[in-house]
């Protein structure tokens, strides 16, 4: 999903994100959607080493998922692998 956010909302997810602290760094990747190339903003996690996502991450993801209408073919393809169905919790 891209969203366009103001810097307003910027500066809100750099403050959620711990940007100031190190816990989240921001940077610029080209996206491709729907046949479109444009720039967007990530963050990125410095720690490289995979790890287990916590329960209360998991089910904000989920419910972002819900939410976004994602076809489930992406979804089972692309995130299942990483993040596990837990929608009887949500």
């Amino acid at each position: 999903m891209i969203y366009e956010i103001s810097e307003s909302d910027e500066c809100s997810l750099d403050r959620f994100e711990g940007v100031h602290c190190g816990a989240y760094k921001k940077a610029r990747m080209r996206v491709e959607s729907q046949g479109r190339h444009q720039e967007c903003l990530v963050y990125v996690d410095p720690v490289e080493r995979e790890g287990k996502p916590n329960q209360e991450y998991t089910e904000r993801l989920n419910k972002g998922i819900s939410d976004s209408d994602l076809p489930p073919r992406y979804v089972d393809r692309y995130v299942r692998k990483f993040i596990s169905d837990n929608s009887e919790k949500l």
